[in-house]
């Protein structure tokens, strides 16, 4: 999620936000084996994301058509900055235009509630 943040330095990010070195250096590594829902809470405010982004259920067995099967990660997570800075202002512009549509759809879905 960091990556896709654009956040190149996850540890003094984390660290700046008020986690513990110990649960920053878990968080990076991947090594966590719990997290309390106010932690899981203030990483979701922090990154604007909810838990099913942060977590990757990887099954020891298939369990055809149930609801964790979304936890599956698909592919590899894209570096965004990386690949946006690699592009032609032509490519860019296209961006541009298709994130000023989303936020116009967003904008338009929060009028209608």
């Amino acid at each position: 999620m960091c990556k896709i943040r654009g956040i190149g330095n996850p540890y003094s990010f984390l660290m700046k936000n008020g986690f513990t070195h110990y649960m920053a250096h878990c968080l990076i590594n991947e090594k966590l084996e719990k997290i309390k829902i106010s932690q899981l809470y203030k990483l979701c405010c922090l990154l604007n994301c909810t838990p099913n982004d942060l977590f990757e259920y990887i099954p020891k067995k298939e369990l055809p058509g149930h609801p964790i099967n979304g936890l599956i990660k698909e592919k590899e997570v894209m570096n965004y900055l990386e690949t946006i800075q690699k592009m032609t202002i032509p490519e860019l512009k296209k961006i541009e235009d298709a994130l000023k549509k989303i936020k116009e759809e967003k904008n338009d879905d929060t009028k209608t509630e």
